[in-house]
């Protein structure tokens, strides 16, 4: 898509951002059985805009972790519960924290940092800055 999405701490910290679009071969296959649950549990939009946020927090994760898909998709799983999300894993003893930013209804943002206070988004528009 159009955005791109940088994340800074102190402490560990992962984002992703992913560009919501229909027919996208089924990744659910590769997540937890809880995740793919959850997504199948959905209908139409909703279930399109539940998939790209468990990718986004999937990937924030990894990124924080700083091991990518090294540890594939199954070997840990994200539990979305209102305005709370935490992970289930066996890869390290620390706590993580995760936070979603919606400023674009065609988006998903993510952010997971080991930090409890993760902050707010600012967007900046380069095109602003080329003559």
């Amino acid at each position: 898509g159009d955005l791109v999405m940088c994340a800074l701490s102190s402490k560990e910290v992962g984002c992703d951002v992913e560009k919501k679009r229909e027919n996208v071969a089924d990744i659910s296959k590769k997540f937890c059985d809880k995740e793919r649950e959850f997504i199948l549990s959905k209908q139409g939009k909703e279930r399109c805009d539940v998939l790209f946020r468990l990718w986004t927090l999937k990937e924030s994760f990894m990124k924080a972790l700083g091991v990518g898909h090294r540890i594939g998709l199954k070997n840990f799983c994200i539990d979305i519960k209102e305005d709370n999300i935490s992970v289930e894993q066996k890869i390290d003893n620390k706590k993580y924290y995760f936070k979603e930013f919606f400023i674009l209804q065609d988006y998903a943002l993510s952010c997971c940092s080991e930090e409890e206070n993760i902050g707010d988004i600012t967007t900046i528009d380069f095109l602003d800055y080329l003559d």
